[in-house]
């Protein structure tokens, strides 16, 4: 599955570059702030919140209206660690997740001012988690690794502003596909965007 859909994503890009005119394309970077959360047993306080993540993109513009993108989010660490202490015993929790997510979209824009578009996206997400669990029990120490992959809808708002005519400012509401099922990062992201485009 993996294969298939970056396959699909490096024809997408082949196809828009066979077919393509330079003032056409665009590239940008960006920062996402990406909800984490940890639920269970000896989660509380502390235990969700948001983070930093960069962010980098390119697209081609088809017309004025519509267009296709490529993104990549990496998702920093987010990490939480707990002790608990009962009669007898004492346990330490640490628990962390990152990963990334790639996305392939196409792109409907619509003006509305001379400087100001409001657009959406919609497409496909690819992303990977890889998770670790310690826990610490007197002298018994537990550890737990693993990784997830997970493919869903990527889906976007955003208003961007033309603070030059190459020159963007966009910020966007994104749903990055789906979240992991094990510990952490949750796929829905507000960003803050600087495109240009050529």
């Amino acid at each position: 599955m993996k294969k298939t859909f970056i396959a699909g994503c490096a024809g997408a890009a082949l196809l828009c570059l066979s077919n393509a005119h330079a003032e056409n394309y665009y590239v940008g970077v960006g920062v996402a702030a990406v909800p984490f959360k940890f639920d269970g047993p000896g989660f509380d306080q502390g235990s969700d919140g948001r983070k930093a993540d960069a962010k980098l993109f390119a697209g081609y513009t088809f017309d004025q209206n519509w267009g296709v993108e490529l993104g990549y989010v990496n998702f920093r660490t987010a990490a939480h660690q707990s002790d608990t202490v009962v009669p007898g015993s004492k346990a330490h929790q640490y628990v962390s997740n990152r990963g990334s997510s790639l996305y392939a979209a196409a792109k409907a824009r619509v003006a509305l001012g001379a400087q100001l578009s409001a657009y959406g996206k919609l497409g496909l997400a690819r992303n990977h988690y890889r998770y670790d669990a310690n826990i610490s029990i007197n002298a018994e120490h537990h550890a737990t690794h693993g990784s997830e992959n997970r493919t869903g809808v990527y889906a976007a708002l955003g208003l961007q502003y033309q603070v030059l005519p190459n020159v963007g400012l966009g910020l966007e509401f994104e749903h990055l596909g789906k979240s992991s099922q094990v510990y952490g990062v949750k796929s829905n992201a507000v960003s803050a965007n600087l495109s240009y485009a050529f």
